[in-house]
């Protein structure tokens, strides 16, 4: 039995590769630096359709979005 993940996924895999990628560049500049959390706030499509994380958008989101529209 095989499933397939959604596009969220491979996103929030490049984000997360993404920053641990700058990570590694800033650590001689920064030792102490961390990555504090990767986040899905919102989707549409796939099966579930439109989902927004219980905690709302940021500003930011929102712009994102609004744009995007």
């Amino acid at each position: 039995m095989t499933e397939r993940t959604g596009v969220e996924m491979e996103a929030l895999t490049g984000a997360s590769v993404a920053l641990l990628t700058v990570w590694d560049l800033a650590k001689p500049l920064e030792p102490a630096l961390k990555i504090d959390a990767v986040t899905l706030r919102y989707k549409s499509g796939g099966k579930s359709g439109v989902w927004t994380h219980p905690d709302g958008l940021d500003d930011f989101a929102r712009q994102m979005l609004a744009q995007a529209q």
